[in-house]
């Protein structure tokens, strides 16, 4: 996969107005400006407190709250007829009726950056979240007269959230894929489980166009989940650093990256090692290593083309299987290794042992 586009930043304090009713005061000046007619027919303020739509400018689909004051966990999303959806880092702006107040969170349970209050005071307001578009996972709800029950960021214990709904009837299984042995080391077993756990939700889900930089922790990606919203699509290279620092090890964003330990052996196709701040890594040209391949283990496919930055990479999970992220196949875990002729591999001693 090649380099992206920059990216812009994601997160911030506050968020920007966008629209407002016809002379309400704005504290921030608009990022861009919205006719009050853009929302009002969307916004069913007769009918709904607040309503989030997956567009910006009250655009999209939208989810509607009626009578809650706690959303606590946009990945349970109770909309206003009672049934539960996932909408979390998948919402882009916000309808709010006259009298209400809300306040946004980056994360579930009120968690992270949060927004200032976002209030009505009068008619039907519009705003676009702006740096926390597609980000928010969490929602409060109050009046303008109380706004401190919508919190005061994250620095405030949240109150006790309400029962969660009951989930949604789970998809059919998928065919069992063989668990690492009892003999793995811990580090290769939960970057293998984090990938098996993984593939329906990447394949559908993961966001290239706000994909995480390489300066992002270790610690943000066993925290966190994967970046949604923009274009998505299955990155071997991107499910694989997500596993990987599951088992403590980040082996970078690009192929590129993954083949030369993050610039520390040489992009050419040759075997080597390195010492790096995760311990030794080794890598070999050949298609084995030399004492078999062990859980934990990267597998390179048309590694040949790594120096300009192409090639494809899997995880070895035990049994001659792989899991892995491909762009034209989807994602799946208990593949054979040899789907495809493999061409070198890379071994985080630290993870595989």
């Amino acid at each position: 996969m090649r380099e992206p586009r920059k990216r812009r930043t994601w997160l911030g304090r506050t968020l920007i107005a966008a629209a407002a009713a016809a002379g309400c005061a704005l504290t921030a000046a608009p990022a861009a400006v919205a006719t009050q007619a853009s929302c009002a027919a969307g916004a069913k303020a007769s009918f709904a407190r607040t309503q989030l739509f997956s567009g910006s400018n009250c655009t999209g689909g939208s989810m509607i709250t009626k009578g809650r004051t706690e959303m606590p966990d946009f990945r349970r999303f109770i909309n206003y007829d009672g049934k539960t959806h996932d909408v979390d880092n998948d919402r882009s702006s916000v309808a709010i009726s006259a009298g209400t107040c809300v306040r946004v969170y980056d994360l579930p349970n009120y968690g992270g950056d949060a927004s200032t209050p976002i209030c009505a005071t009068s008619g039907t307001l519009h705003w676009n979240l702006s740096r926390l578009d597609n980000r928010a996972s969490s929602m409060r709800i109050c009046t303008t007269g109380d706004q401190g029950a919508c919190g005061s960021g994250p620095s405030t214990a949240p109150s006790p959230a309400p029962a969660p709904a009951p989930a949604p009837a789970p998809a059919p299984a998928p065919a069992p894929v063989p668990a690492p042995s009892s003999g793995t080391p811990a580090a290769a077993k939960r970057a293998v489980n984090w990938a098996v756990s993984h593939t329906s939700w990447w394949a559908g889900k993961y966001s290239m166009t706000r994909r995480l930089p390489t300066n992002v922790s270790i610690s943000y990606m066993q925290r966190n989940a994967p970046p949604r919203g923009g274009r998505q699509a299955c990155d071997c290279s991107s499910f694989l650093r997500w596993a990987m620092a599951q088992g403590g090890v980040d082996i970078g964003t690009f192929t590129k990256e993954n083949w030369t330990a993050r610039g520390r052996m040489p992009a050419r196709y040759s075997s080597s090692s390195a010492t790096t701040p995760y311990g030794k890594v080794l890598r070999g040209q050949g298609t084995t290593p030399p004492d078999g391949f062990k859980v934990g283990d990267l597998i390179f496919y048309g590694v040949s083309g790594m120096g300009n930055g192409t090639g494809h990479i899997a995880l070895y999970m035990g049994n001659g299987k792989i899991v892995h992220c491909n762009g034209s196949r989807g994602s799946n875990a208990g593949m054979s290794l040899d789907y495809y002729p493999r061409t070198g591999w890379v071994r985080y001693q630290t993870v595989s042992g």
